[in-house]
């Protein structure tokens, strides 16, 4: 399983990053040495602060470290009205996805969107061997 050796269950450790969707915001979970990272939720809503023109392509683009695989998420790039709102992710994950590498840290990072688009990413987990 998973989450076998995990030492707890209980998402008690929590990450969140807000900015510009044209900067690189990043969220980050450091487990203790020889520990690994547990995933249980990631959320991740991008918004409009302002009239955003469309362009070409997804955008912002989200990417993932430290996964066996790393996964990758796309935003909408389409024109936008102030305050419009759209959910990228928001994935709860019943059987916690493990990092890779022990005491590695884990991030989603953003990059590629325009500068009147803001987002936000929340992430919980636990540590665990």
């Amino acid at each position: 399983s998973a989450s076998a050796g995990a030492q707890s269950s209980n998402c008690n450790q929590t990450a969140t990053a807000t900015g510009a969707a044209d900067t690189a915001v990043t969220v980050t979970l450091t487990p203790p040495v020889g520990q690994r990272v547990y995933l249980c939720s990631i959320d991740i809503t991008e918004v409009a602060t302002a009239a955003v023109t469309g362009a070409a392509g997804p955008a912002p683009i989200f990417t993932t470290t430290n996964l066996v695989s790393n996964l990758v998420w796309w935003g909408n790039n389409a024109t936008q009205g102030t305050g419009w709102a759209f959910q990228v992710l928001s994935q709860v994950y019943p059987i916690p996805i493990r990092t890779a590498t022990a005491g590695t840290t884990f991030t989603i990072v953003t990059s590629a969107g325009q500068s009147t688009q803001s987002v936000r990413i929340n992430v919980t987990a636990f540590f665990g061997k």
